[in-house]
């Protein structure tokens, strides 16, 4: 069974250890008429526009039971408000950020907290 389309968004490996749009051409058509269609990897930060889509994803993403893709939505989330922006506004340096925001660590909380103030976002607990 397939994954999810948000966990494949969200995750940057798929099942087979390769980063998505990293694939190999995807190959359709017949042996006669073989179609070859190039891909290109899907940057969830290119499509947070509004400040409403920007507070939405996280909410969206914290839903999930596995914490990681919170953290790699987060990630989105910074490079959509900018690494650089972002490691000023901490005192983080941008390869900590890159490296909290994989989904490949597990960032402490402290910088968590740190990288949502400095997008002016905060957590908040509903029953």
């Amino acid at each position: 069974m397939a994954e999810p389309f948000s966990k494949r968004v969200l995750r940057p490996y798929n099942i087979e250890g390769r980063r998505y749009g990293q694939n190999p051409p995807l190959q359709v058509g017949n042996a006669e008429n073989p179609v070859t269609i190039k891909t290109r990897r899907f940057s969830p930060a290119a499509h947070l526009r509004s400040r409403r889509e920007v507070l939405q994803y996280p909410n969206e993403a914290s839903l999930d039971e596995d914490p990681e893709v919170f953290v790699v939505a987060l990630g989105h989330v910074a490079r959509a408000y900018g690494i650089s922006r972002l490691a000023e506004e901490t005192g983080l340096n941008r390869e900590s950020l890159y490296k909290a925001c994989s989904g490949r660590t597990r960032p402490r909380w402290d910088t968590i907290h740190r990288v949502l103030a400095a997008m002016g976002l905060r957590l908040k607990a509903v029953a």
